[in-house]
């Protein structure tokens, strides 16, 4: 095993425990894909609601549903906030790997 392969399952044996757990949506949604080529992790938890199908993955790493109230996050939502992220550090650590975010900006705690 190589240390890119070494540093997925590390990420997906950190990912499923610490995984904001409701309903078990997201939690039997984390997937890795693996080609001679890539490994990539999915995570989604598809949620139909009135206006149609959205990712609750995202809005709960995101704390989506504070921002579009205009309020602050819930004790929980503070919780479940970037919780990918924080995953990802975690799993890197593990294997002494530096992690850079982009297309986001990471919360400051990591």
């Amino acid at each position: 095993m190589d240390e890119v392969q070494v540093y997925y399952y590390n990420l997906l044996a950190v990912l499923y425990p610490t995984c904001p757990y409701d309903t078990g949506n997201m939690l039997s949604h984390i997937k890795l894909e693996e080609t001679p080529e890539y490994f990539k992790i999915t995570i989604q938890a598809p949620k139909q609601t009135k206006k149609g199908m959205y990712d609750y993955a995202i809005s709960v790493n995101e704390g989506l549903a504070a921002k579009a109230q205009g309020r602050s996050r819930s004790v929980k939502e503070e919780r479940n906030y970037h919780w990918i992220q924080r995953a990802v550090q975690q799993a890197a650590q593990l294997t002494a790997e530096k992690v850079t975010f982009e297309g986001g900006l990471p919360d400051a705690s990591i």
